[in-house]
C-alpha cells in the first residue's frame, strides 16, 4: 500500500467520525487548503489547515496537516502532527496501524542534532534557530528539519559563539561546543589563581588634582627661593640682615613658602592616596615653618 492510498484511507475514516459541519469557518478553510494542496501550493495550504484545526479539531484535518508539512519539507512538524493524531486514537482503533506506518516511514528521515557542552560548564545559554534549548535536551539528539541551522551559545561572561550546521534528511550530527576555561563559570579550587579585576582606564581625579597642587606648590617654592636669595644678597651688601626687621618682601617670601609647602604637601597626599586602598599604608606630609627657613616632613606607615 503506497503513501497516497494510506492517506486517503485514513482521512476518509477519520472524517467520518465526527465529520465537520458544513458551512463553518473551519470547513471553509479546510476545503480551501485541500484545493491549494491539489495545486501543490503547500506554503499557503498549511496555515489554513492549522487555523481550521484550531477552530474545530478533527482527525482528518490533522492528517492532511501532517501531509502538508511533509510536502513542505517540515518533517519535524509533520512528525508532531502524526504523533498527535496517534495519541488521539484509541489503541483498538482500526486506523492506528496506518498512522504507525506513516510514523515508521517518516522518523528515519528526520535529521537529528546533538549539542554537547564541555564538562563542568555552568550558566551557558544555548539557542537553536532563535529558540532556547532546554538543559535536559543538551547532550541528546534533537529532531530538526533538513537544511541549515544556527546554534548560538552565550557564555556566562557574555561572550557569544555561533555555529552553523547544515543537515540533510536522515543525517545525524554531534556539535561539540568549545568554551574557554574562564567562561565555564565553575568555582575555582582553593588556592587556584583568580582572574585579575580589569584595570580602570579612567584617571583617578584625586591624583589629577594632586599633580596640579604639586605644580602650584613647586612654583610658589621657586618664588620663595628667589625671594630669599634677593634678601640674603641685600643682607650681605648692607651688612644688616632684614630678617630682624620684618618688611613686605620678607612677608611675601614667607607667604610663598607656606603656599608652596601646603601645595606640595596636599598634592603629594592626593597623588599617593589616589592609588592606595588601605589606610594602614598612609603617607603624611607636614610643612615646618620658621622665621627664615622652612622644610617639609614626609612620613609613611608600612
Amino acid at each position: 500500500m503506497n503513501r497516497a492510498t494510506i492517506l486517503l484511507t485514513l482521512v476518509a475514516t477519520l472524517m467520518a467520525e465526527p465529520a465537520q459541519a458544513q458551512g463553518t469557518d473551519a470547513e471553509k478553510l479546510y476545503r480551501e487548503a485541500r484545493a491549494l494542496m491539489d495545486r501543490g501550493d503547500y506554503a499557503k495550504a498549511c496555515p489554513k489547515l492549522i487555523e481550521s484545526q484550531r477552530l474545530e479539531p478533527a482527525g482528518g484535518t490533522l492528517a492532511h496537516l501532517a501531509e502538508c508539512h511533509e510536502k513542505s519539507g517540515k518533517l519535524v512538524e509533520a512528525l508532531t502532527s502524526w504523533r498527535e493524531l496517534l495519541g488521539q486514537l484509541s489503541p483498538k482503533h482500526e486506523r492506528v496501524a496506518l498512522v504507525r506506518e506513516k510514523l515508521k516511514g517518516l522518523e528515519p528521515r528526520v535529521p537529528k542534532l546533538t549539542i554537547k557542552l564541555p564538562v563542568g560548564v555552568r550558566g551557558a545559554t544555548v539557542m537553536l534557530d532563535g529558540a532556547k534549548v532546554r538543559k535536559r535536551k543538551l547532550g541528546s539528539p534533537i529532531e530538526v528539519n533538513p537544511g541549515e541551522h544556527v546554534v548560538m551559545v552565550r557564555a556566562r561572561d557574555g561572550a557569544n559563539r555561533e555555529y552553523s550546521v547544515e543537515l540533510g534528511e536522515g543525517e545525524k550530527y554531534v556539535l561539540e561546543v568549545e568554551i574557554a576555561p574562564r567562561d565555564r563559570g565553575s568555582t575555582p579550587k582553593p588556592g587556584a589563581p583568580r582572574d585579575e579585576a580589569p584595570v580602570e582606564s579612567e584617571t583617578n581625579p584625586r591624583r589629577t588634582w594632586g599633580f596640579v597642587s604639586i605644580g602650584i606648590g613647586a612654583a610658589a617654592l621657586t618664588g620663595f627661593g628667589i625671594t630669599e636669595l634677593v634678601l640674603l644678597g641685600k643682607c650681605d651688601s648692607d651688612r644688616t640682615c632684614p630678617g630682624f626687621n620684618p618688611n613686605p618682601a620678607q612677608h611675601a617670601s614667607l607667604a610663598l613658602f607656606v603656599v608652596g609647602a601646603v601645595g606640595v604637601g596636599v598634592g603629594t597626599v592626593l597623588v599617593v592616596t589616589g592609588k592606595e586602598r588601605s589606610p594602614e599604608h598612609a603617607t603624611v606630609v607636614r610643612p615646618m615653618v620658621g622665621r627664615r627657613m622652612g622644610a617639609l616632613s614626609v612620613t609613611r606607615r608600612f
